[in-house]
């Protein structure tokens, strides 16, 4: 069995602010990246917490967590990756120190 990459304190906050359910999140399809891959690279689950500071889980993790395959239609929204990018660019902005890195890397890798 694969183990999560996400740490569990991410986890814990996205399950709580989703209620245990994945299809209160938004789905974010992630093709055609410019930046390398990485792991957990892939699409994403996402949620804002409180202060609207996006919370996010690789696909891959929500497999293991929800045993069972994420359909994005069933999700709250479907969007791409640039779209996200683009509606959270002042965040990224503030928080990304290397261009080339995947924004999704720094909310994963947080303890």
């Amino acid at each position: 069995m694969s183990n999560c990459i996400t740490n569990i304190k991410t986890i814990h906050k996205f399950l709580n602010l989703t209620e245990g359910n994945w299809r209160n999140s938004i789905y974010i399809e992630c093709k055609q990246c410019k930046y390398q891959p990485h792991e957990g690279c892939g699409d994403y689950l996402c949620v804002p917490d409180e202060t609207g500071t996006p919370v996010m889980l690789p696909i891959c993790d929500c497999k293991i967590l929800f045993s069972r395959y994420i359909d994005p239609s069933e999700c709250l929204l479907w969007i791409s990756h640039l779209r996200f990018e683009d509606v959270y660019a002042a965040w990224i902005k503030a928080r990304m120190s290397d261009p080339d890195r995947c924004p999704f890397i720094t909310e994963n890798t947080e303890t």
